[in-house]
């Protein structure tokens, strides 16, 4: 991943699609199986990367919880709702509480 976002923040536009596609695809085939965590060195990498990339705010939220960041920046964790969309609070049954 840290490669793909290497590619991703690149100022060459056609490498920069690469790693775009290449990190489109991890999150949609592989990310669910990331399994170890990454050492603080390589978080940091990837942290510095997020911060420089253009992308959505979800796809660094998604990448940066994948890559073990925690606490996930501010700015990612909030989405920006259209002001017509209000979340629902439905009653849970099931709760108690």
């Amino acid at each position: 991943m840290e490669s793909d976002l290497r590619l991703a923040t690149d100022p060459d536009a056609k490498l920069a699609g690469l790693g775009r596609t290449q990190i489109s695809n991890w999150l949609t085939t592989r990310a669910a199986t990331t399994w170890q965590p990454l050492p603080e060195s390589q978080r940091s990498r990837i942290a510095a990367l997020l911060e420089e990339w253009d992308a959505s705010k979800d796809v660094k939220r998604a990448l940066a919880f994948h890559a073990g960041i925690r606490p996930l920046p501010v700015e990612y964790v909030h989405r920006d709702l259209p002001a017509e969309v209000v979340p629902i609070k439905r009653k849970r049954k099931w709760w108690r509480g």
